[in-house]
C-alpha cells in the first residue's frame, strides 16, 4: 500500500535494528512503535519550512526548532524577501532566478557613479 519496495525495506529494518528472522510474536508495542516511527522517518521525511524569518522574533523561535529538530530537515523561507527580489529582479536592479537562494548585481546596470539616481529607476522604486 505505501509503495515500498524490498530495498527499502531492508533499509528500514536494519536502521531500526530488526535482525532476519525476527519473530514477530515475540515483539512488544514498544518495539512495533520503533519499527514504525523508523518506517516513517524514512518513507516519509517531515522537512519544516519556516517562514517569516524577517520577522523580529523569529531568531529565538528559529534556536528552539534547531535544538528539536535535525537541522538538515529546516530550512528558512521569507514570502517578502522573495517578493522584494523578485521586484527588484523585475526593475533590472539585480540578476535573480525566483527561488535560487542568491542573486547577482551587475555593474552594467548601474550609472558609473552608483550614487546617482534617475528620475526613471526612483520612478520604478515608488511602484
Amino acid at each position: 500500500g505505501y509503495g515500498v519496495r524490498p530495498a527499502l525495506t531492508q533499509r528500514i529494518l536494519t536502521a531500526a535494528g530488526v535482525r532476519e528472522p525476527s519473530g514477530l510474536a515475540t515483539w512488544t508495542e514498544d518495539d512495533v512503535r520503533h519499527l514504525l516511527d523508523t518506517f516513517m522517518e524514512i518513507r516519509f521525511p517531515t522537512v519544516l519550512v519556516l517562514n517569516k524569518i524577517d520577522m523580529a522574533h523569529a531568531e529565538s523561535n528559529i534556536a528552539k526548532l534547531y535544538k528539536r529538530y535535525d537541522e538538515n530537515s529546516i530550512v528558512l523561507s521569507s514570502a517578502l524577501s522573495e517578493i522584494f527580489l523578485r521586484k527588484m529582479h523585475k526593475h533590472q536592479f539585480i540578476h535573480y532566478r525566483p527561488g535560487d537562494d542568491d542573486f547577482v548585481t551587475s555593474d552594467a546596470d548601474f550609472d558609473e557613479d552608483p550614487a546617482a539616481e534617475t528620475d526613471e529607476r526612483r520612478a520604478l522604486r515608488a511602484t
